[in-house]
């Protein structure tokens, strides 16, 4: 079958520019490409052209902007931001390859974003943390698995798809403990682990055999058939644990808590922590300050690693014995719950 230039472009698109020269994540070439898949699709039920017969004047600012209007009565606004973004990103790569062409892939770059509805983000408060923490029981296989797993989202602020990537040799456990995360953009950043996490990491290490050598380039969290943990497993656990959660206390986990949103609650105590918002922009690994100012509850500034390690000191036990089932502890959230008090 002969393919036309759009298509060597498209395909030369997804499996050298996007992944060699830009280094885009995986997440971000997976929703590029679903983007065009449905442009594709919708090409050929408005306009009859068979995806491999679609030529580049095929792809203009007309043929773009009636497949975005046909996205408003299915998605929102961000959704349709992220396709335009898609569009813009082939615009960007095609203007070296076809310079001919650049008048109209400008023109395609210039479709204005949709206007986004600002919307209050959901996350753990104080005690909404303690109680979803408390639902994993340690002394349960997998339990502490589970449990450093979603400590580490609380805390740390890691993306799903930065822990589950996670390998032996990311964990420096001795001091200062800290775990080095790619993030988006194959971006590294190396964050301080909470002393508090330290021991329970170490056993759960210990447990696993990753401290060994032969070892480092094991996953650290895997799921019940020893393979990588996935984005759907976590997940699963999230979901679990919430609706344990939830059965105890409705009104301290909201019923739309996702893997994301435990993140987003890092946020927040960072924010009332008083930690410098350049500081949460860096561990939560944004591109721009201007993400990390949804969390702004409060604009004071205090010692910022001491913030950090005082947020997981509020909601994680002292692991003098991890074995037993932690059940009740009046002291859990000392720091956080005077913070709430004190911010109120």
């Amino acid at each position: 079958m002969k393919y036309t230039k759009f298509a060597s472009h498209l395909g030369k698109f997804f499996k050298v520019y996007m992944q060699s020269d830009r280094n885009l994540s995986p997440r971000t070439v997976q929703s590029y490409s679903q983007t065009f898949s449905l442009f594709l699709k919708f090409m050929y039920k408005t306009r009859g052209i068979e995806s491999h017969k679609m030529e580049l004047n095929d792809f203009t600012r007309k043929t773009v902007e009636d497949f975005l209007r046909s996205l408003e009565s299915i998605n929102c606004a961000k959704t349709i931001n992220q396709r335009r973004a898609a569009f813009c990103c082939f615009c960007k790569y095609l203007e070296y390859e076809e310079p001919a062409l650049i008048d109209e892939l400008n023109l395609i770059r210039t479709i204005p974003q949709r206007k986004e509805i600002n919307k209050t983000i959901s996350y753990l408060k104080v005690d909404g943390m303690n109680l979803f923490l408390k639902q994993i029981q340690l002394q349960k296989k997998n339990g502490l698995r589970d449990f450093v797993m979603i400590s580490l989202m609380l805390t740390i602020g890691l993306r799903v798809s930065e822990l589950i990537n996670l390998k032996g040799k990311n964990v420096q456990l001795s001091s200062p403990p800290t775990v080095t995360v790619m993030g988006k953009g194959s971006k590294e950043r190396i964050l301080s682990i909470p002393d508090k996490i330290v021991p329970y990491f170490k056993n759960y290490i210990e447990v696993k055999n990753l401290n060994k050598p032969e070892n480092l380039e094991r996953f650290l969290f895997v799921n019940h058939m020893n393979h990588q943990f996935t984005r759907q497993g976590v997940t699963y656990l999230v979901t679990k644990y919430r609706e344990m959660a939830r059965n105890i206390n409705s009104s301290l986990i909201p019923a739309n808590l996702s893997n994301h949103k435990l993140r987003h609650s890092c946020g927040v105590a960072c924010a009332e922590a008083g930690v410098d918002p350049l500081y949460i922009r860096d561990v939560l690994g944004h591109a721009s300050v201007v993400t990390t100012e949804i969390y702004m509850g409060t604009k004071s500034l205090e010692s910022k690693s001491k913030a950090l390690c005082q947020i997981a000191d509020g909601i994680i036990d002292d692991a003098s014995d991890i074995k037993p089932l932690w059940e009740e502890d009046q002291d859990l959230l000392n720091f956080l719950i005077t913070l709430s008090k004190s911010t109120k």
